[in-house]
């Protein structure tokens, strides 16, 4: 962990049920891009406080406002977070690969079983569209694998590195 780092969630960049931009055909169309870079990276990057809204699960809305403080390390986690029209904002982008079965098993252990559908029939294939499509792990300064990732007694997890830019 990095001290003093702000976490974003990619999921709070969801798009409601509602948004006019919502695509599960698109790459990232469930993900609104676009607002985490004018309310994260944008800012970020020139210093000034990230503020956004962050998406509500339950409500299938945009919720709360959440101001992080400028000057701190950012930490954006996300499947699309390395999204070509974001990669320029990462002094740092790291991939983590995980074979199918595994991934599901996360999610569903996460959601539920009553989500099985959304990650098999949508979620699971936008994702490997846009693996296959703009291939993240290759543009990583980092690549680990994360199919048997071990948590130690303080909840850190180690990673075996697969490769990236760094080596």
């Amino acid at each position: 962990m990095v001290p003093e780092a702000v976490l974003v969630q990619g999921d709070d960049f969801f798009r409601t049920a509602s948004d006019p931009n919502r695509s599960e055909i698109e790459i990232a169309g469930l993900y609104d891009l676009r607002r985490l870079a004018s309310q994260v990276l944008i800012p970020h990057s020139e210093g000034r406080e990230p503020a956004y809204q962050s998406y509500s699960w339950e409500a299938d809305s945009l919720g709360d406002w959440v101001r992080e403080p400028s000057g701190s390390p950012l930490i954006v986690d996300g499947v699309y977070s390395t999204h070509v029209a974001l990669r320029d904002f990462y002094d740092l982008r790291v991939w983590v690969t995980s074979p199918h079965e595994i991934r599901l098993s996360r999610g569903l252990e996460r959601d539920g079983e009553t989500a099985k559908s959304k990650w098999v029939d949508v979620w699971m294939p936008a994702e490997d569209r846009y693996i296959a499509e703009q291939a993240p792990h290759d543009h990583a300064h980092l690549v680990l694998d994360g199919s048997g990732a071990i948590v130690d007694q303080m909840g850190e997890a180690m990673f075996t590195v697969k490769g990236g830019s760094l080596f």
